[in-house]
């Protein structure tokens, strides 16, 4: 079994300002892993649709 570690809020700062915070679940050893991404939970709105 792989031991995982987990960071919870974890800040990206975008070229805009706007920070972003994810959780991040990595494995603990010390070695290249390739990484996955996910889109957000919530999508956002579609242009010219209510929110």
């Amino acid at each position: 079994m792989l031991d995982v570690t987990i960071e919870h809020d974890v800040p990206a700062t975008r070229r805009d300002g706007v920070v972003l915070r994810a959780d991040v679940y990595r494995p603990a050893a010390d070695e290249p892993w390739p990484v996955l991404s996910s889109p957000p939970v919530i999508p956002a709105p579609v242009k010219g649709q209510r929110a």
